[in-house]
């Protein structure tokens, strides 16, 4: 993409806010200080000092359902930390949590071993655009407790946190995040290393250009992913309209039939034979 091509985005990159979860990948990817940060202000915590900060980091499960982490960091400690954006409160379900919880863990142990004891300190960060508990906190500590030993701690080590979006108050730490976290001018941000960041990628004409080329891509992979389910949708119901038509009809006739008609590649139509 060419320089000049970065007036076509202009309206909409004036218009990300940190929130935004396509916005906050680019702000912490790759970005240490940043999400040191950010994770300092949401644990209340001075020392934390990450080492590593990936956006979209993906763990397969050969299993089951894999999981892609909105941002994944580790710090000098090896704590592993997963910061996930929520902008809905059906993405920020409890079980969605501790499924998160449950790929850090999966993905941590090395193969072949076996002593858990080698598990390294989670956490699983929600930060939701909405007061997800409805309590009026700022954030929800989650960690487990033994409930018939007066709720003795159960050392796991597994934390999950809820930030709450809709808090405002700009007297303590975490009210600030929030309001920083909502603004699209990075002068009205008031945590300088944050505002700094938002002002180079806003305004630097060659981060400018790498924004661009990350929104082209979003749209483009969208656009195939749509086209995807479109056509799956399509296979799917012809595959149902010809069986109950003709019963007798084989595999390789239908396939014929469907790719005469259709536009749909082969490989859509076989996963509904």
């Amino acid at each position: 993409m060419k320089t000049t091509d970065t007036s076509k985005y202009k309206k909409e990159i004036a218009g990300f806010r940190i929130i935004d979860d396509f916005f906050m990948n680019i702000v912490f990817h790759e970005r240490p200080l940043e999400t040191s940060e950010l994770l300092k202000i949401i644990l209340g915590k001075d020392d934390i000092i990450v080492t590593s900060s990936i956006s979209q980091s993906l763990v397969n499960n050969t299993y089951g359902h894999s999981a892609r982490f909105d941002i994944k960091a580790v710090d000098d400690k090896g704590k592993i930390y997963d910061i996930e954006i929520q902008r809905a409160n059906k993405g920020a379900s409890e079980k969605r949590a501790r499924y998160y919880s449950s790929m850090i863990d999966f993905s941590a142990l090395e193969k072949g071993k076996e002593d858990f004891n080698e598990l390294p300190e989670t956490y699983v960060i929600m930060i939701c655009e909405h007061d997800y508990f409805r309590q009026g906190k700022p954030i929800y500590i989650i960690d487990r407790y033994i409930g018939n030993c007066l709720f003795l701690p159960f050392n796991d080590q597994q934390h999950i946190i809820y930030v709450n979006g809709a808090y405002r108050n700009t007297d303590d730490p975490i009210g600030r995040l929030i309001h920083d976290l909502f603004q699209t001018d990075y002068r009205q941000i008031i945590n300088k290393v944050l505002a700094k960041r938002v002002k180079y990628l806003k305004e630097e004409k060659e981060d400018l250009t790498s924004m661009c080329e990350a929104i082209e891509r979003l749209m483009n992979e969208t656009e195939e992913k749509t086209r995807k389910q479109d056509h799956e949708e399509t296979a799917k119901s012809a595959v149902e309209f010809i069986r109950s038509f003709s019963p007798s009809a084989d595999n390789e006739e239908i396939v014929n039939c469907i790719t005469k008609y259709f536009n749909i590649e082969k490989e859509y139509i076989e996963k509904y034979l």
